[in-house]
């Protein structure tokens, strides 16, 4: 630490702090134990499935805070169980949660709902995109792109920047643009002209359906669900992508779009695997909603529209056909067997995730955002 102006230190001397100050690289810790303490002494309990997530239950009432550095969002039941317990921390209430990390919140009778029109906006106008023509899909049926498609393009800083706002568009409130952002994610390092003519196309849907919201129902007797889908061999290299799509009460809360790191040599094979990964995110909710006492479910419900991968996660049996698959995937035998999750044949037009794992036409795109309940 440099010496405040007037006291000049012996050579070889240097200030001690005793005490932490803003900006320095341990600050961040220093604060959140201080947060963690505090709240303790207000009969709080740090959830053990994440670290920023405190629950307490009063005369049968539920509060919940979630922390993002020094901004705390709580859900109570009782409001004024919060009024007053600021007496050690300069705590300032805000009032009913508008906005939060950049994401709009709409609270209504029906339920809460989420959206970032402010985001795409910005993101539109960065780009000088605000007047472009929309587009009714985010990326066009007949994907084709590789990393060496025409001529490179002029500044992987721009690639990188719109790729990392759309992710975050994507990841927050709109599962309808996650395939296409994450299959675009893929090209940043090296991109081409044609994949950001691609970029700018998830831009031009965006341009034509800021207004689409993410709807969040009740979580009284809450009970979670995941749809997963694989479409086999999609990539240039021969490798599947995974869908997955978390429901709460039949909202949807989280989802992802993800490219199989092996090479799967079947439609079920890479259903199978899809289905292992999708059954780890959806027993950690269980397990969240277990810790707060709002499940109504003693298991999880896993949605697959492969009737053979159904059958290879309830059996226990070797085929020829399966016995190379990794043993980390065979994960998901043991959650069925112990019922911790319970596999459900889903048909293929109901299948939720199948926006996820691929590129559709407007037609069915449009069928399965409906699908997803995002209301425009």
């Amino acid at each position: 630490m440099r010496a405040p102006e007037g006291l000049k230190l012996p050579k070889g001397k240097s200030l001690r702090l005793l005490k932490s100050l803003y900006g320095l690289k341990q600050s961040g810790k220093l604060w959140n134990d201080e947060i963690h303490n505090y709240l303790l002494e207000l009969g709080f309990i740090r959830s053990k499935l994440d670290p920023c997530l405190y629950f307490r239950r009063s005369d049968g009432k539920l509060t919940v805070l979630g922390l993002y550095v020094d901004d705390v969002v709580v859900s109570a039941q009782l409001r004024h169980r919060l009024d007053n317990e600021d007496a050690r921390q300069q705590i300032k209430d805000m009032g009913e949660a508008k906005k939060c990390l950049g994401i709009c919140i709409e609270q209504t009778d029906s339920g809460i709902y989420l959206q970032q029109t402010a985001n795409i906006d910005q993101l539109l106008a960065k780009l000088g995109m605000e007047n472009c023509r929309p587009v009714t899909t985010p990326m066009e049926s007949t994907r084709a792109l590789q990393a060496t498609d025409s001529k490179p393009f002029f500044s992987t800083d721009v690639m990188r920047e719109t790729i990392g706002s759309l992710l975050w568009l994507s990841t927050c409130t709109r599962p309808d643009i996650t395939m296409a952002v994450n299959y675009l994610a893929r090209f940043v390092s090296s991109p081409t002209t044609a994949h950001w003519t691609a970029v700018k196309r998830v831009l031009r849907y965006l341009q034509g359906s800021p207004f689409i919201t993410t709807p969040s129902g009740t979580t009284t007797n809450a009970k979670a669900s995941i749809f997963s889908d694989a479409d086999w061999a999609g990539d240039k290299e021969a490798k599947s992508t995974s869908g997955g799509l978390l429901v709460l009460n039949d909202m949807p809360i989280a989802w992802y779009s993800k490219k199989q790191f092996t090479v799967a040599l079947s439609t079920a094979e890479a259903e199978y695997i899809a289905g292992a990964t999708a059954v780890q995110d959806c027993l950690w909710v269980k397990q969240l909603l277990d810790e707060l006492d709002l499940s109504k479910n003693d298991n999880v419900i896993l949605h697959i529209d492969n009737q053979s991968a159904i059958k290879n996660m309830e059996n226990d049996v070797t085929t020829a056909r399966m016995k190379h698959i990794n043993i980390k995937f065979h994960f998901i035998r043991d959650a069925v067997h112990s019922k911790d999750v319970e596999v459900r044949y889903c048909p293929t037009t109901e299948m939720k995730a199948d926006i996820l794992t691929k590129p559709l036409g407007a037609t069915l795109h449009g069928r399965n955002v409906a699908m997803l309940k995002l209301f425009a």
